[in-house]
């Protein structure tokens, strides 16, 4: 093969040589253009969205771990060598705050209520200019080969 002849394409040459039959073509894409800032910004919020979406869990077993265990104790004896009294006040002050981060976090996730998808994120992504391409010939030759703008 000289070097100024044009290298055709795998495909090209399959069919030319009948190696294969019939191709089927089936690779037309969408294409996102984004800048890295907003692509940064949307992945950003959309993360902090799902984050959102579970963050009650922890402290809401821990409250629910905390107040059984607090009914459930007597805290007549002295352990660790910590009062009793002492004890109490502890498992009270820690479900006042398990209690706290609860609320906190049941809130967070009602303000984040409404659940977006893999396509709501993509719709945000594409947000923009939508810019169409003409259709491409797979198998061009140098002679057929135009200048996409035209020029």
């Amino acid at each position: 093969m000289e070097d100024s002849e044009p290298q055709k394409p795998v495909v090209y040459n399959a069919i030319s040589k009948n190696l294969l039959s019939a191709v089927h073509v089936n690779v037309a894409q969408e294409s996102i253009m984004i800048t890295e800032d907003k692509t940064y910004r949307c992945l950003n919020k959309w993360s902090k969205n799902v984050e959102r979406q579970d963050s009650w869990i922890a402290p809401v077993s821990l409250l629910a771990s905390l107040t059984l265990t607090f009914v459930t104790s007597s805290f007549d004896k002295d352990a660790f060598g910590i009062s009793r009294y002492t004890w109490h006040a502890v498992f009270l002050i820690a479900i006042v705050f398990a209690a706290i981060w609860t609320i906190r976090a049941l809130w967070l996730r009602w303000q984040s209520r409404d659940r977006k998808t893999v396509e709501d994120l993509i719709q945000e992504l594409k947000n923009g200019a939508i810019v169409e391409c003409r259709s491409v010939n797979a198998f061009h030759t140098s002679e057929s080969h135009t200048n996409p703008g035209g020029h």
